[in-house]
């Protein structure tokens, strides 16, 4: 699909999300998998993938973040013409690579992600951004696949932290949300800046830490209060391997436990409007999704 056709472009501006059946190739995704299932396996080995530990002392979730800065295979993923087409379909020429995450969920995982807009994350103003969600394997329901609700986009939404169970008080929740900016929104502190000291301490505290106390996982948790998310209107989106989900940035979305014995493997690559701005600390330098002419 070269763009996104008028009734698509509809579907999205209404729900906030559209999804894309065999975005991929199938022989690029399978070959791409083979690829970061060797990738993960080098980097937890040493260290370098970012691991949030269940109560069972086991990885609930493995992050890799920004491999498009680093790795020549995600940097030709995301300036892939079959996405990038579809990203300014909806955002305008001129889209930008804000981040990427590449979030791994082992079979049997309970690791989970509660409700939330990216833009309660991350300093973006207007908050005009769109996430690629892409399936490297079948993704079931009972798969960890994506779920969004329904019409989200259009507002923000009041967003807070429970942590075992126990709700934070504002005055904390809002402290911790002011140390993300300056650590480096979106885990990006190659292009948004920020402090690495800080950006290398939240690393160590959600994920190291939480081998001895799970409990801090619930800090990377910065869920939508209740109130603010309308059950009636959640989309559950089971994909096939190579099929994509592209949503708003203002989007309610999460995920749950992958219950199957296959690794849910998904990468994750924001892009940012022509129009939208970096506004918190470090600086905007965020390349051109669109490839140069050879």
């Amino acid at each position: 699909m070269p763009s996104l056709g008028p009734e698509e472009r509809s579907s999205f501006e209404r729900d906030g999300f559209v999804v894309v059946r065999g975005l991929l190739p199938a022989e690029y995704a399978r070959d791409l998998r083979r690829y970061v299932e060797e990738l993960v396996v080098d980097r937890t080995s040493h260290g370098q993938a970012a691991a949030r530990y269940g109560e069972d002392g086991r990885p609930a979730i493995l992050k890799l973040n920004q491999l498009t800065e680093t790795d020549a295979r995600f940097q030709d993923l995301a300036t892939r013409d079959e996405i990038v087409d579809v990203v300014e379909s909806l955002l305008g020429a001129g889209a930008r690579i804000f981040r990427d995450a590449l979030i791994v969920k082992p079979a049997g995982s309970q690791g989970r992600f509660n409700y939330h807009q990216d833009a309660a994350y991350w300093d973006v103003d207007p908050p005009r951004f769109v996430s690629c969600w892409m399936a490297l394997t079948d993704v079931p329901e009972d798969g960890s696949c994506l779920k969004v609700i329904a019409g989200s986009h259009d507002r923000r939404r009041e967003h807070g932290l429970v942590v075992a169970g126990h709700p934070l008080p504002g005055a904390v929740t809002s402290g911790l949300r002011k140390l993300v900016t300056y650590a480096g929104t979106g885990d990006n502190p190659g292009r948004a800046g920020g402090n690495k000291g800080l950006w290398r301490a939240k690393r160590f505290v959600l994920g190291k830490a939480t081998r001895y106390v799970p409990a801090l996982g619930d800090l990377q948790d910065y869920r939508a209060v209740p109130a603010e998310v309308d059950m009636a209107r959640e989309r559950v989106l089971p994909l096939r391997m190579g099929d994509g989900v592209f949503f708003h940035g203002l989007t309610l979305h999460g995920s749950g436990p992958n219950d199957t014995a296959v690794d849910r493997i998904a990468p994750i690559i924001t892009y940012l409007s022509a129009d939208a701005r970096f506004v918190g600390a470090g600086n905007e330098d965020f390349r051109p999704a669109r490839r140069r002419p050879a």
